[in-house]
């Protein structure tokens, strides 16, 4: 979504209930973006904006650009679009890992500071031609490219223990990330994000039979080259704590540290390259029946993708690195640090310098392969989605509508993945690739009822049944053994998708003006949750002496409920007297009340009153907007409650995600 720009968006089509025409891979509902289509007649529009970040200190620099016509016959329509957007910001961060004692206490602290460039392009050209008044052809192309740039420096503390005299003392590592030194990398880290959608299709009317088609082929890359890391640390520092306040703990040395006390840690250098390939087909037709229709067809869909990274270690001959304080330093402490000023973050390698050190060069670097840091996540993957469908729509009397169908979808998959032992001293042993496949069908029935209570008033409700298909990376047969940590990360080629049986109840009513106030509850059964499962092995059945290790796979749950309530209300104030009457409001509430069945933890015990990951329990969107003639200005707030995001082995290791609140204000004069 990060690599779309709003600026290529005509129409964003929300759909919370699925039919049976579309694709059933969408639990929560689906998001249909629409690009920009020609004109009706010439066209050309653009705009150029800039601002500047609070951080950085540095420029935003906005542009877009669209032209677009139509021949005098209207048959032949044309359309390009280019966009351009290049931010310079930044983020202050802190992190803390916390250990489950008498006390809590601090396992490790970060600082951290992020220094970004982003730069998004998007380029497209559309066009369309009527052959006549029954038939008309489409091709739609759009071509994304996100530049990430990126910074990074952090302080650690880790090693957090009290030693044999009862004093604290913890590790200090002071961590610089960047990248090559060349014009494409700029001495940063590079994250090369490219999208791109080629669409062919059609529409014709073949006496009462209406086809329509489509044809489509996308690709998506993500390229991070030459990501280098310099890292410098000194051991056993007594430091002080503050722990009182749990979402800002400071840990600070207790005495001033010398830079020459550092040495140095590691030098790392990684590549990391994924592609994801999309080949997409589908075929509708439809027929009219008395008082309704009847609309059937067919879908294809094959997507391939694939994870190719590596990463190396350097041993430096060259004795400056014994010395920290001799090396090119930046200093990255600030006053303004949002996240308070106790934060002091110091000095840190400058990437200029990490940038243009010749890691190739075998004289001054001895290189070597650590491939526990990325052979487990290397995979390809292929999935192929054969659907067909049937459904029909019948108009009881002018105000009851009914919807009813089926769509069927069968899925194969075939995955490879690599098979790493280490040693019981940690060393790498031995890889192996192994290669699995799994297919399943999935019946989908569905009933959409409408009742139209009058001109300007609906009822509806919906019964669906949809999926949800694991992730690539779930699915592989990896098995990544530590013997040295007694642990072992597999994939799990054998998960089931989760299905979804969904009950909606929706009620809206729309204003004479621009305007709509609506209400409804919905329920959803969903089966074969995914969740990664934390537990010990109880026996060797993979045959290689594993058993009492920490297993770390995703496996399905038994089953999840979810019932929520909405109500939303839109509304332009114009019934009321003078420049009130220019005055606009939005509103939306949703709650969700959620539980997850047939979790299990470390010791292999159901765990109760878990809520399904990724469900906040209270959403709540809301504007006030004004609009006259040259005035306008809005102010929007956006609030999501905190909710479970990854379940742990235990209640203490779930991983939550805190609620977010966002408010912005916009305003603009135009002297017409």
């Amino acid at each position: 979504m990060d690599l779309i720009p709003s600026d290529m968006i005509q129409t964003i089509q929300v759909n919370k209930a699925v039919t049976p025409d579309m694709d059933a891979d969408a639990i929560g509902g689906s998001v249909n973006l629409v690009t920009r289509t020609a004109p009706q007649g010439f066209r050309l529009s653009a705009t150029g904006g800039s601002g500047t970040n609070t951080i950085t200190g540095k420029r935003i620099i906005n542009s877009f650009v669209l032209v677009g016509n139509r021949t005098e016959n209207q048959k032949f329509g044309w359309m390009i679009g280019a966009t351009i957007n290049d931010n310079d910001f930044g983020s202050d961060n802190i992190e803390f890992e916390w250990d489950d004692s008498e006390t809590d206490f601090v396992k490790e602290h970060d600082i951290r500071t992020y220094l970004v460039q982003r730069v998004r392009r998007s380029f497209s050209v559309n066009f369309d031609y009527k052959i006549n008044n029954n038939n008309e052809l489409y091709l739609k192309t759009l071509y994304n490219w996100r530049d990430d740039r990126e910074n990074r420096y952090r302080l650690r503390y880790t090693d957090i223990e009290f030693n044999d005299a009862g004093v604290l003392t913890a590790q200090i590592r002071r961590q610089t990330k960047g990248g090559i030194g060349n014009d494409r990398n700029k001495d940063r880290r590079l994250e090369d994000q490219r999208m791109q959608n080629y669409t062919f299709g059609g529409n014709h009317l073949l006496g009462k039979l209406q086809i329509d088609w489509l044809t489509s082929f996308a690709s998506a890359s993500e390229e991070k080259l030459n990501q280098r890391n310099i890292s410098f640390r000194v051991k056993d520092v007594p430091v002080n704590t503050k722990l009182s306040d749990t979402k800002f703990p400071v840990i600070t040395p207790t005495n001033e540290l010398v830079l020459s006390d550092y040495e140095l840690k590691e030098i790392t250098e990684e590549n990391r390259f994924a592609e994801e390939k999309d080949y997409n087909a589908f075929l509708n037709l439809k027929l009219p029946i008395t008082k309704g229709s009847i609309k059937f067809g067919a879908r294809l869909r094959i997507k391939e993708k694939s994870r190719d990274n590596n990463f190396f270690e350097f041993e430096p001959s060259s004795r400056i690195f014994e010395d920290f304080s001799r090396l090119p330093l930046t200093d990255q402490t600030d006053s303004n640090y949002l996240a308070g000023s106790q934060y002091i973050a110091g000095q840190y390698v400058d990437p200029r310098y990490l940038g243009n050190l010749d890691l190739s060069d075998v004289t001054l670097f001895e290189s070597t392969d650590v491939v526990d840091e990325y052979l487990e996540g290397n995979y390809e993957a292929e999935e192929s989605v054969y659907g067909g469908y049937v459904m029909t729509t019948y108009n009881i009397n002018g105000q009851f509508t009914i919807l009813g169908g089926v769509r069927l979808e069968s899925t194969e998959i075939l995955a490879t993945g690599n098979i790493v032992n280490f040693d019981d001293d940690g060393a790498f042993d031995s890889a192996t690739t192994t290669t699995e496949n799994n297919t399943y069908t999935n019946f989908l029935p569905s009933i959409h009822l409408k009742y139209n209570v009058n001109k300007n008033s609906s009822l509806r409700f919906a019964w669906t049944n949809t999926i949800a298909r694991p992730n690539y990376i779930d699915i592989v047969p990896f098995r990544n053994i530590t013997r040295e940590e007694d642990e072992i990360k597999l994939g799990n080629p054998d998960l089931n998708p989760t299905t979804s049986m969904n009950f909606d109840l929706l009620g809206e009513t729309y204003f004479k003006n621009i305007g709509i106030l609506s209400g409804g509850v919905f329920y959803k059964k969903v089966d074969d949750f995914i969740y990664t499962s934390v537990s010990k092995t109880t026996d060797d059945s993979l045959g290689i002496g594993t058993t009492g290790f920490d297993a770390f796979t995703p496996l399905n749950g038994d089953n999840a409920s979810i019932f929520g309530t909405e109500i939303a209300i839109q509304r332009q104030l114009d019934f009321l007297p003078g420049f009130l009457k220019n005055v606009s409001i939005y509103a939306n509430y949703t709650f969700i009340d959620s539980n997850a069945k047939g979790v299990r933890n470390e010791d292999g015990d159901v765990r109760d009153d878990i809520d399904l990951p990724n469900t906040a329990p209270n959403m709540f969107n809301a504007s006030l907007a004004y609009a006259d003639k040259k005035l306008s200005f809005r102010l929007s707030a956006n609030y999501s409650d905190a909710y479970i995001d990854e379940i742990g082995g235990n209640a203490l290791e779930d991983r939550y995600y805190d609620e977010q609140f966002f408010l912005d204000f916009n305003a603009g004069f135009c002297n017409k």
